[in-house]
């Protein structure tokens, strides 16, 4: 079980007005890497989604860490991190990673093809399209450091870590559940794939009820991003792992 948080539903409608204003500056700097900006270069995109990442992710774990020094709390008191059994943790969330992507790449097949029945256009994920069009070394580097070590981390520990418990502790456990998972999935604003990240969102936050300990959505979270990068960039390498391919 997750245990009671001493920060209070006003420390994180700060924290989460002051992020918003980190996102709006964060957006005003990237279109200075586009082909009228100041920063023109070659590697305009991913630059771009370097900046972009770093607003959103960087300047949350900073203010998340702010308002843990401000309550006197530990990161590990905070999220469980300490708990026992760490290992069975780590093995936990990294069997539920694997099970949770069959049923989220078909929620995203059906979504995508709904939308185009519907007369929407899909579009992968900006993201996805600066994943699959790195050119070099360098640059697939970044956005895999990116997606798979900052994203998962951050995204955890702000949505399951801090905004989770405490919509639980005003009252509302269900609403913490499914209302956090709706939020994560709106803020990758890509509607064919909304329905596999809201699925993902809920098992998330259920995972860290059951452990009461972070690291267990966090690796769930980690290898679901893993395998969805290595589908982009060496899906022979995923055909084989599923038992999929030759």
């Amino acid at each position: 079980m997750v245990s009671e948080k001493p920060w209070t539903p006003v420390d994180v409608l700060r924290l989460l007005m002051a992020w918003l204003l980190v996102l709006c500056g964060g957006q005003l700097i990237v279109p200075q890497f586009g082909p009228s900006g100041m920063f023109h270069t070659n590697a305009d995109g991913v630059m771009a989604l370097v900046v972009q990442m770093l607003a959103f992710h960087v300047s949350a774990l900073v203010m998340i860490g702010v308002l843990l020094f401000r309550r006197g709390i530990s990161w590990g008191d905070a999220f469980g991190l300490g708990a026992p059994r760490w290992g069975f943790t780590l093995a936990v969330g990294a069997l539920v990673g694997m099970l949770v992507l069959p049923a989220a790449w078909v929620l995203g097949l059906l979504s995508a093809l709904g939308l185009e029945n519907a007369g929407f256009p899909v579009k992968p994920q900006q993201a996805v399209q600066l994943v699959q069009g790195a050119a070099t070394t360098s640059e697939r580097t970044l956005t895999a450091l990116m997606a798979i070590g900052l994203a998962p981390v951050v995204e955890e520990i702000l949505f399951r870590g801090i905004i989770y418990p405490t919509v639980k502790q005003v009252g509302y456990p269900r609403a913490a559940i499914w209302g956090t998972a709706f939020v994560f999935a709106a803020i990758h604003a890509t509607p064919a794939i909304f329905l596999p990240l809201f699925l993902l969102g809920a098992l998330l936050a259920h995972l860290y009820e059951r452990t009461g300990n972070l690291l267990a959505p966090i690796t769930t979270h980690v290898v679901f991003n893993l395998v969805n990068f290595l589908w982009l960039t060496n899906p022979e390498l995923i055909r084989r792992w599923f038992g999929t391919g030759a």
